[in-house]
């Protein structure tokens, strides 16, 4: 986890470094006053490429969702800044096509970044499950809501694991016993009970420990690929562990 948060940070840096030089180099001129590829293909790229990295790679994924999004959320206040662009369009700096949608977008999003972070990231506040799909809360089945008029609030138990939205069901099982995770325990075994799928999103250190084969087998593809396991033996050692962290 430690070596994903190091090279995420490493990406971030140098995608920005890459595009102030850029900028500095005048790659992203344009006389045609429209959006040319090379502003396209920068603006594009880090989406696309945090996008495949998180469906391909589970522990970036893990990471991902590790996340406090209150943070994260507030951090967007900079945004505020966006107001740069418009003077520079008013200076005839920057083109209108660019600097107008680009910075009335961003002082929009630095202005309520703070009010976001403070109330619709507090899992204490309720809002209806409309609201919470407007904001990109949306079920893990991908199915709409079957009450959208309802209200519920956000928890998440345990960081890197399963979110869930809290409407009035759970409360009431809930008022059998006051614990957050004897009400969860109850209701999710009532889903499995009719057939309704497992969580997508496990937590954290709740899948099943290797089998011995299945700790051989690893060995055994770790030794096919170069590393130094200390035989496949089923025991998961130092030479095993660092092997896998590799």
């Amino acid at each position: 986890m430690k070596n994903y948060k190091k090279l995420t940070i490493g990406i971030i840096v140098g995608w920005f470094i890459f595009a102030l030089s850029a900028s500095a180099l005048h790659l992203f001129r344009n006389d045609s006053d429209r959006i040319g590829l090379a502003v396209a293909i920068a603006a594009l790229a880090p989406i696309v490429v945090f996008a495949v990295w998180l469906a391909a790679s589970a522990n970036f994924r893990k990471l991902a969702l590790s996340l406090n999004p209150r943070i994260l959320t507030f951090a967007q206040t900079w945004r505020i800044l966006g107001v740069t662009f418009v003077i520079l369009e008013a200076r005839q700096v920057l083109p209108a096509i660019f600097a107008l949608p680009a910075g009335y977008g961003d002082i929009a999003i630095g202005a309520t970044a703070w009010l976001a972070a403070l109330k619709f990231a507090n899992p204490g506040h309720r809002y209806s499950f409309m609201l919470w799909q407007a904001l990109g809360i949306v079920r893990a089945d991908g199915e709409p809501y079957p009450q959208p008029n309802a209200t519920a609030r956000a928890w998440v138990p345990v960081a890197g694991g399963p979110a869930f939205l809290l409407g009035q069901n759970f409360f009431a099982a809930r008022s059998y016993n006051p614990a957050m995770s004897y009400a969860l325990g109850l209701v999710y075994l009532g889903d499995r009970c009719v057939g309704r799928p497992p969580f997508v999103q496990q937590f954290p250190g709740s899948e099943p420990a290797p089998t011995l084969a299945e700790i051989e087998e690893i060995q055994r593809r770790l030794t096919a690929l170069g590393f130094d396991t200390g035989g496949a033996d089923g025991r998961i050692g130092n030479a095993t562990t660092i092997a896998v962290r590799n």
